[in-house]
């Protein structure tokens, strides 16, 4: 922000002259008379617009897909109410954000590919074909590739988001469902649902390196924020996989509610929240004892699941009655329903990070050391729209 307005009077003071001071300037407008047109009346609106602007971009939104109508509703979580719905591909299952918030991917199962949706605009820059039923799908990291796992072809394409183009195929288990990646970008998870099995994959070499037997029909999966946990959800056998990211070997098996989807934790990494689609309820997982502390009843049908960045509220995605839940994770309880599209099921991490400072850089990511990607602020064929990357790790 500061250096917006420095920039600005900068300018202000090229294309105009500055009134005569009514006393004499300070040893700093010596040095630099855009320091006085701050003082400027005329600068006041434009201070007053920019602070506005702050406040009204610094909440994450939420990228509801809505698999009945093919669109995704955006929800404003500061107010929790849509404030737009933008339309996308069709049969619109899987969603995920992209690190630095710019931009929203979303998997089409009947039509086989993924809508690549620009956040400044919400419009779709570019249509990305995929493998037959794409369903979830994730970022790496570094922002550089996306990863999505095709049902019917049992495989995960691997799509290179500076130019929006499938660059390759990983062979993976049967029927690939969800996908979720290591925080340090070092491993892709696959659920494998008619394999019952988890595909773990070097993102480095595109290779599965192991692939870990979980229970029957998983679905969901998601990292604990430390790296140390991978959570399976398992569909058919009403319970959750912990698999230990330094064996890939599953360390406890826990029982929650019936048909569970959805599965996300808390930044804090103390709770991990399930959906469970046949009991419509979320069981909440203490992930230090792996046992159930907590159930939450929903409305019908929850899929997708997602906590908020700031860990005050769970959101949850219900399929058949085309809302949202919100739960608040002090009285785990739900305090508000969202009305939304056709549909809705919201697999993956579909709230986009917080920038209270609205620098266009994620607050989590603002002490990194960002790297320019000259050419790469448009990009071919509609491009990621990243003019920077983060090491490895950050």
């Amino acid at each position: 922000m500061e250096v917006i307005v420095y920039l600005l009077c900068h300018l202000h003071t090229s294309v105009a002259a500055l009134p005569r001071p009514v006393k004499r300037p300070t040893n700093d407008e010596r040095r630099d008379p855009a320091m006085r047109c701050l003082k400027l009346p005329s600068m006041s609106l434009v201070l007053g617009l920019l602070v506005l602007s702050a406040t009204v971009h610094a909440a994450p939104f939420a990228y509801i897909t809505n698999a009945g109508d093919n669109t995704v509703s955006v929800i404003d979580t500061a107010t929790n109410t849509v404030v737009t719905t933008i339309v996308v591909g069709t049969g619109p299952f899987g969603v995920t954000v992209h690190p630095n918030g710019r931009t929203v991917y979303t998997s089409n199962l009947y039509d086989n590919t993924v809508s690549v949706i620009d956040t400044t605009s919400n419009s779709v820059l570019a249509t990305v074909a995929v493998g037959n039923w794409p369903f979830g799908l994730a970022v790496l990291p570094d922002g550089s590739a996306l990863y999505v796992a095709n049902f019917l072809d049992s495989s995960v394409s691997v799509i290179d988001l500076a130019t929006n183009t499938v660059v390759d195929t990983i062979a993976g288990g049967t029927n690939a469902r969800g996908v979720a990646v290591h925080p340090n970008g070092s491993a892709v998870y696959v659920t494998n649902t008619n394999g019952d099995s988890l595909s773990v994959i070097d993102p480095t070499t595109n290779l599965v390196v192991a692939t870990v037997p979980v229970g029957s029909l998983p679905r969901g999966v998601t990292v604990h924020p430390d790296g140390s946990k991978v959570y399976v959800t398992n569909n058919a056998g009403h319970t959750v996989s912990v698999i230990a990211t330094a064996s890939n070997t599953v360390v406890a098996t826990i029982a929650v509610g019936n048909g569970p989807i959805g599965v996300a934790v808390h930044p804090d990494g103390g709770d991990v929240y399930v959906g469970n689609r046949d009991s419509a309820t979320v069981s909440i997982i203490d992930s230090t004892t792996n046992t159930v502390v907590a159930t939450t009843a929903v409305v019908t049908n929850p899929r997708g699941v997602m906590v908020h960045p700031d860990g005050k509220a769970v959101y949850v995605a219900n399929a058949v009655s085309n809302s949202v839940s919100i739960i608040d994770t002090t009285t785990r309880t739900v305090v508000k329903t969202v009305a939304v599209g056709s549909t809705p099921f919201a697999f993956g991490q579909f709230i986009g990070p917080i920038d209270s400072d609205s620098d266009g850089v994620p607050d989590k990511l603002d002490n990194c050391p960002l790297i320019p990607n000259p050419g790469q602020e448009v990009g071919a064929n509609g491009g990621s729209r990243s003019a920077w990357s983060l090491p490895p790790g950050c």
